[in-house]
């Protein structure tokens, strides 16, 4: 900004050196015209752009957002059904613990069962308290079977994996085992058995002669 000393002193000049300063000015203001254009031009760019990712952004929130609400429906649907589920489960359980009850409870004085499939009552023993514990005595030898030296079948339970990783055993080294023998009582056969009872003629006398088959 001009001060006014210098103001005077081109007037003093002449009209010239005032039509000089007043087109150094426009051109002043055009410059800062064009600055300023181009400042706010930058700007409003900046700020289209920001819009436009803000709008984007809103968008796909608002897409979230309806997913979402979609899924809290789906589970509130299915935790209704689930619910009318269990009330189901609850009406069956106790329907069928009644029908027990009922069933337990019956007798040969309140229905049409006879005595004899009236429940036992439980009878106090009449044996008197030793005083020893339950179970085998000290001193007892005891029945436990003991291992057996040739096994009847023999089966190798190997780890296939890593429980904590999940890698594979099969080329790792064992380093030890845990021995433990089941013992079975075979399954029980029928064994059938066929008589043939066989007829002959004794040569001497004539008669046939023929056993009886043993008695079923």
């Amino acid at each position: 900004m001009l001060a006014c000393k210098e103001i005077r002193a081109i007037y003093d000049r002449g009209l010239n050196a005032v039509a000089v300063t007043i087109r150094q000015l426009y051109e002043m203001i055009e410059m800062d015209d064009e600055r300023v254009h181009r400042l706010v031009g930058s700007a409003t760019a900046a700020h289209l752009r920001r819009i436009e990712q803000l709008t984007a952004r809103i968008t796909r929130l608002e897409e979230e957002l309806s997913n979402k609400v979609r899924k809290i429906h789906h589970l509130n649907s299915t935790i209704r059904e689930l619910n009318e589920q269990l009330k189901e489960a609850h009406k069956q359980t106790r329907s069928a613990r009644e029908a027990h009850l009922a069933t337990v409870m019956k007798n040969s004085q309140n229905s049409s069962l006879p005595p004899a499939k009236d429940p036992r009552k439980r009878t106090r023993s009449l044996r008197e308290k030793s005083g020893k514990r339950v179970g085998g005595q000290p001193g007892h030898p005891g029945m436990a079977l003991n291992f057996a030296s040739q096994p009847d079948r023999l089966i190798i339970h190997l780890p296939e994996s890593c429980y904590i990783c999940g890698s594979s055993l099969s080329g790792s080294d064992t380093t030890g085992r845990e021995r433990r023998q089941v013992h079975d009582l075979p399954p029980q056969k029928i064994e059938v058995t066929e008589h043939h009872a066989q007829t002959k003629v004794c040569g001497n006398v004539g008669p046939r002669i023929r056993l009886h088959s043993p008695q079923a």
